[in-house]
């Protein structure tokens, strides 16, 4: 039941954290993220998690750079299409880092006798 609630938590988190372009505000998401992660654990199951929101976040930030170049080419101002793609890719990164840590702590895991 912890582990449900503490998915939930993290999914509510993770859609403030990606709608989100102030900074500071972004910096808060991301503290409460990391702490929810910690109660999870790191495991396969959410390296599974992880590769979809990655895969997910990939085809997000390839469309919103194809709004911009569309919104560039029809002279419109792409200032806050631009911060938007800035947030996805900051979020993208995020679950990179992430998917590098729970590899290392599997294949530690795994390397052990």
């Amino acid at each position: 039941m912890d582990e449900f609630i503490a998915r939930e938590k993290i999914k509510l988190l993770l859609h403030l954290y990606e709608k989100e372009i102030d900074p500071f505000v972004r910096s808060r998401f991301k503290r409460l993220l990391i702490a929810e992660e910690d109660q999870i654990g790191r495991n396969s199951e959410t390296l599974n998690v992880i590769e979809t929101r990655i895969a997910k976040g990939t085809a997000l930030v390839k469309r919103q750079e194809i709004l911009i170049a569309s919104m560039e080419h029809m002279g419109l101002d792409t200032a806050s299409a631009c911060a938007l793609l800035k947030a996805f890719n900051l979020t993208l990164h995020r679950f990179e880092d992430c998917r590098r840590l729970i590899l290392t702590f599997l294949d530690q895991y795994i390397d052990l006798p």
